[in-house]
């Protein structure tokens, strides 16, 4: 067996003392990250059980020898040209397998935030590049550990795709547990403050009937906002009460909403003299579809004005806080809100102290 090697200006000889002066006796990290460019130049043409079985053969043996490396070995100048193409191809696949673009607007911001802290290949990304990334915006950027721990779950679901698809060897989020941060309870609106948001939406008689509309839709029905603003006319059954919704993952559901939600829908449609198809549209010519933004912005104000923390997903809480209250099993919730998973929906169901206080005070003062 021959044990002088020369690979990428990577030499190694077993058993013999470093003599070049510029050489550095490498470490394991510094062996395995010697083995990722290895498996990253075979997983063109090689699967990932194969990758696999390759990075455990290539550390036994290559465990045996003194790793010297020059350094004046070119590196890879052109792994951010790299990375983005392997991240192009992750943003296709999900935009193909119905990702939402304001989700993958947010994955790729926290993405590209991460990629330029850590300014090295895909392949050489570590648990420890993810914890230093993650200390570094709690130490300098005013986030709560939940805003962390978004940024967690988003780079572990990139770098898991990574994963599968051959790029990398192992998810180095993996390793990284939840962030726990002091919950809160969300608390949904109460009798008193849904009047208040009545009257101050009442106020504009521009608005008014469509605001009104929006408001009693999403109270009733517990859409979501991205949901409301993709509605359209011909989605509405009036004689049902129903309407077709368009929900994560491009997942259609039938969702429902009461009387006065109807009447209001009417009264908002009968007003209307455009032929956009959109159910909710802008008030001044050339009437386009309402904005989850603008939808969002008209709420906050309306709470503001009143003295009511108002945000879209409010509604949606409440509705399921409603119904969970009077009794409805929480699998039937599940489904009315489009959960693919139980334990999204159980969120609206925690139960300590501070939600009986504020449950007693609400249902008995």
């Amino acid at each position: 067996m021959n044990n002088n090697l020369l690979m990428g200006g990577v030499g190694f000889e077993m058993g013999q003392p470093i003599s070049q002066e510029n050489d550095v006796l490498l470490n394991n990290n510094s062996l395995q990250n010697l083995i990722d460019i290895i498996i990253y130049e075979c997983k063109a043409f090689m699967s990932g059980k194969e990758l696999l079985t390759l990075n455990d053969t290539l550390f036994e043996v290559l465990n045996n020898f003194e790793i010297l490396v020059d350094d004046g070995a070119k590196r890879n100048d052109n792994f951010e040209e790299e990375n983005e193409e392997i991240f192009q191809k992750y943003l296709k696949a999900n935009i193909l397998e119905g990702k939402s673009k304001r989700t993958l607007d947010i994955y790729t911001l926290s993405y590209r935030q991460f990629m330029e802290f850590a300014c090295k290949p895909i392949s050489e990304i570590t648990t420890q590049d993810i914890l230093d990334w993650l200390s570094f915006k709690q130490k300098h950027c005013e986030i709560s550990n939940t805003g962390l721990d978004n940024h967690r779950r988003y780079l572990s679901t990139i770098f898991r795709w990574f994963n599968e698809e051959g790029y990398i060897l192992n998810n180095p989020v993996l390793k990284i547990s939840k962030l726990k941060d002091r919950k809160k309870v969300k608390k949904p609106f109460t009798s008193k403050e849904i009047e208040l948001l009545r009257d101050e939406f009442n106020r504009y008689p521009n608005t008014r009937l469509r605001d009104i509309a929006m408001f009693e839709l999403l109270l009733s029905s517990g859409i979501r906002v991205a949901e409301l603003v993709g509605l359209n006319r011909n989605d509405i059954d009036f004689n049902n009460c129903s309407m077709i919704v368009l929900g994560k993952g491009n997942k259609q559901r039938e969702a429902y909403f009461n009387i006065r939600a109807q009447t209001a829908l009417e009264a908002y449609l009968n007003s209307r003299t455009d032929d956009n198809p959109a159910l909710f549209v802008a008030f001044k010519k050339p009437y386009n579809r309402m904005g989850i933004n603008g939808i969002e912005r008209r709420f906050r104000l309306a709470g503001r004005n009143v003295g009511v923390k108002c945000h879209p997903h409010k509604f949606r809480r409440t509705m399921a806080t409603n119904l969970l209250n009077k009794g409805v099993p929480i699998e039937q919730v599940k489904q009315l809100l489009g959960h693919s998973n139980l334990d999204t929906t159980t969120i609206y169901a925690q139960v300590d102290e501070e939600q009986l206080m504020y449950n007693h005070r609400r249902i008995l003062n």
